[in-house]
């Protein structure tokens, strides 16, 4: 594939949303205490470490097919997981709700109860959330919520399957003797096709805002929104210290900050998606 075919990719790249074929493994987080950044309260779900702002009238969240769950404590260590195999409903526990902090199967059917020293449950899933209401349900209502055609990218090609991977094809190089002649030019390439999602991405965030504000919805949708930006400019700022580390021959450090920058952008496409849930209609 050629490099201009590529970036033409990559630029038209971010979420199907909702759709009947898997996307990109998500991480969302339940918390029940947070030691260590003192950010989350009890209750709170995050996407990775960014907080979901649940619209007034929400009172839970239901995770479509989850593949697994996994209790983590305040060291990051592992305590307890397993696989799950059907939706998830999580009570959040807020005032005026009538359900304490829980998660439970959709359909009542087993309920997790919280594990002693886990500081929140990790929930895995490639199909996203619904908020829901007190009664579990998804109430609709007049202009918040997006059109089902509306989407931050018309042609839903997969960007972790494009970027992602180069990641993953320069790092090993930094590392390699043998490889690290070639390692400049593939981390300038890298660079440029990282930088190019950013005003596409931008672009797409103001279309949707103008075209569409979601009423209740918004403050949602726009928090995931400016997060996903601030990750992916991160994502550029850190590629870059890589190659000007790699020109100087720290190779070590110029790994590091690729790896770092990896991660960025994983963080931005699940933090997409992650708004694309929010204001699209469940599945039926």
């Amino acid at each position: 594939m050629s490099s201009f075919i590529r970036v033409c990719l990559l630029v038209l790249t971010v979420v199907a949303g909702f759709s009947s074929t898997a996307h990109a493994m998500a991480d969302y987080r339940v918390w029940y205490f947070d030691e260590n950044l003192d950010t989350f309260n009890e209750g709170d779900v995050s996407d990775g470490y960014t907080k979901l702002i649940p619209p007034a009238w929400a009172c839970g969240i239901l995770f479509y097919d989850p593949s697994y769950y996994r209790w983590v404590n305040t060291y990051g260590n592992n305590i307890g997981s397993d696989n799950f195999n059907k939706d998830v409903r999580v009570w959040l526990g807020k005032p005026g709700c009538s359900e304490s902090l829980g998660i439970e199967y959709s359909d009542d059917s087993q309920s997790f109860p919280h594990v002693a020293g886990g500081s929140y449950m990790e929930i895995s899933t490639h199909y996203g959330f619904s908020w829901i209401n007190d009664e579990g349900g998804w109430p609709f209502c007049d202009y918040c919520v997006a059109p089902g055609g509306l989407t931050y990218f018309q042609d839903h090609i997969d960007w972790a399957h494009i970027v992602a991977s180069e990641f993953m094809t320069v790092k090993p190089s930094l590392l390699d003797g043998r490889l690290r002649s070639h390692s400049i030019a593939a981390i300038e390439q890298l660079g440029k096709n990282v930088a190019a999602l950013f005003p596409q991405l931008r672009a797409e965030v103001v279309r949707r805002r103008s075209v569409h504000p979601l009423k209740d919805r918004e403050p949602s949708v726009r928090a995931l929104e400016d997060a996903a930006l601030t990750n992916l400019y991160q994502a550029i700022r850190l590629v870059s210290g890589c190659l000007s580390q790699a020109k100087l021959g720290r190779f070590a450090d110029a790994y590091a900050a690729c790896t770092v920058g990896g991660e960025h952008l994983d963080a931005a496409d699940s933090l997409v998606r992650s708004a694309q849930s929010t204001f699209q209609l469940p599945p039926r």
